[in-house]
């Protein structure tokens, strides 16, 4: 992931391993306390359009991940510490 972010960037990360490695159909899981990371909601993005199911657990402020169209998502809590030690 480091050599992946590094050669392109971390915005692209999770997105490039998808376009290598996700098949339609395959589940597209994304995990974010903020909702709004970058690189989580790119490859979401790119997910949805190649026929993947995705999925988001997001942080109380949802985020754009939990209102993209087609994306289940979960909120855990509203305490963000409480988020990223269930993460």
């Amino acid at each position: 992931m480091t050599a992946l972010a590094n050669d392109y960037s971390y915005e692209d990360v999770f997105a490039g391993q998808l376009q290598n490695y996700g098949k339609a159909r395959d589940i597209a899981l994304s995990i974010s306390v903020s909702g709004n990371s970058p690189n989580c909601v790119k490859a979401l993005d790119w997910a949805k359009k190649n026929g993947l199911q995705t999925i988001a657990l997001v942080g109380g402020k949802r985020g754009r991940m939990a209102r993209s169209p087609n994306t289940s998502s979960s909120s855990v809590t509203r305490t963000t510490a409480v988020s990223r030690t269930c993460r």
